[in-house]
């Protein structure tokens, strides 16, 4: 049996025209994510890829949203890759596409965009923080523990990369927020540095410091509680640095504090002792332990100053003599005091003043003389001069030996040697008090 022409060209018409549209559209239920592209061309579809392959990306940390685009994350979009999958039944050769098409109203194809996430994208990603603080972390000094306190205000959160992944992935074409997981960053060197820090503070105060003086032994200590007192932190916060020192205040209390028991004359040299402790401290700071030091003292007068505007101070177990004016130790000068008859300590004043006076018990000329006191033991006038001179039989001067200044060797008087009797003469008026001590 033969077919009418035109039934003939109808069906071969029909074969022709459904191959080409086997080969030009998707096979129904042809889905991208959630897209379905099902039936449409290829054409359709190319455009529609090439208007997403790159969108703004909205991605949602906290209360913010932040703008981003593929090249912004090192993500690269395969658009040729992602075309052939959606179109691989579509390009299979006769029958196999025919059939292939057939099939589809039956199943689901699912295909996912092909996005390349680069090594820069986990780099890019990692190095985005987004910070919500509201204050700056603080690092406090407890007065009391001399301990440093870190306070973390920071809040700072970074998008977990792998999950920013999948929500790119399964939101590809679509118009809306992205909402990765975010992680907040907790800054752990922060806090072990402080508590570093802490533990090197701590071995300054582990013992305490034994004070000694040389060829003395033994002289004192500083507790755990002078050290805490003692102690001056200084936290720089932007460069995490830490420098330890001595208060200087506080190391003055402490030390009028400690009771040496070397004599009154003796005071420790402050200055000397405080930058010995500092290397102590210092020392302690970075590991080495350190038990004690060995501490200077010095012959210091009596007073600081504070007596009157303008005195004399004499010290007669230095055998020194200390001017003072307006607070201010003007000079220091060796002296020689009784040996005969004591000096007797007091508070005197000077009572007449002579360029040389002469001396009818000992029968010596005084250069320089100044009177501080009318002796009733005695019925003699004591007083301040230089050392004492007579003439011998030829007429020749003899001096009393300058070795005999620094110890006692006078009647009662104080023997200021050559040259600076004069210097004190000078500046002495009468009525300057004198002050003496044993």
């Amino acid at each position: 049996m033969r077919w009418p022409v035109p039934i003939a060209l109808i069906g071969i018409s029909l074969f022709f025209g459904a191959n080409y549209f086997v080969r030009t559209h998707l096979p129904a239920n042809t889905f991208l994510n959630e897209f379905n592209l099902g039936l449409k061309s290829h054409q359709t579809v190319l455009n529609w890829l090439g208007s997403a392959q790159n969108p703004k990306l909205q991605v949602k940390v906290g209360a913010r949203v932040y703008p981003f685009q593929y090249q912004n994350l090192g993500i690269i979009f395969d658009l040729n890759q992602t075309y052939r999958e959606l179109t691989e039944e579509s390009t299979q050769k006769f029958p196999q596409n025919i059939i292939a098409f057939l099939k589809a109203y039956g199943e689901r194809k699912a295909v996912l965009p092909a996005l390349v996430f680069s090594q820069e994208f986990y780099e890019r990603v990692a190095a985005l923080q987004f910070d919500f603080s509201k204050d700056k972390d603080k690092v406090l000094l407890s007065p009391k523990t001399k301990n440093l306190v870190y306070e973390n205000h920071q809040e700072l959160f970074v998008i977990d990369a792998q999950s920013l992944l999948k929500e790119i992935l399964v939101n590809f074409g679509k118009k809306g927020v992205l909402k990765p997981q975010v992680h907040r960053v907790i800054d752990s060197h922060k806090s072990l540095k402080i508590a570093e820090y802490n533990l090197q503070l701590s071995e300054i105060f582990a013992k305490p410091v034994k004070l000694y003086a040389d060829k003395t032994g033994l002289v004192g200590k500083l507790s755990e509680t002078d050290l805490k007192q003692i102690l001056l932190i200084d936290y720089d916060t932007q460069n995490e640095w830490l420098s330890v020192g001595v208060d200087r205040e506080a190391f003055e209390g402490v030390v009028n504090s400690l009771a040496f028991s070397l004599g009154k004359d003796l005071k420790v040299d402050k200055e000397d002792f405080r930058q010995k402790l500092i290397s102590l401290i210092n020392s302690r700071f970075n590991g080495y332990s350190t038990d004690s030091l060995i501490i200077n003292f010095r012959e210091a007068p009596n007073t600081e100053g504070e007596v009157e505007a303008k005195y004399i101070e004499i010290d007669l177990s230095q055998q020194k003599m200390y001017l003072w004016e307006e607070g201010e130790n003007i000079a220091i000068h060796r002296v020689s005091s009784g040996l005969y008859y004591p000096t007797p300590p007091g508070r005197y004043k000077i009572l007449n003043k002579a360029e040389n006076a002469y001396s009818y018990i000992y029968h010596v000329w005084m250069p320089y003389w100044m009177a501080f006191s009318l002796d009733p033991k005695v019925n003699a006038y004591l007083g301040i001069h230089e050392l004492p001179y007579y003439y011998d039989l030829t007429g020749t001067e003899i001096r009393r030996p300058r070795d005999f200044i620094g110890s006692p060797h006078t009647g009662g008087c104080v023997s200021l040697d050559v040259g600076e009797a004069k210097q004190v003469y000078d500046w002495a008026k009468v009525g300057t008090p004198v002050w003496i001590f044993d």
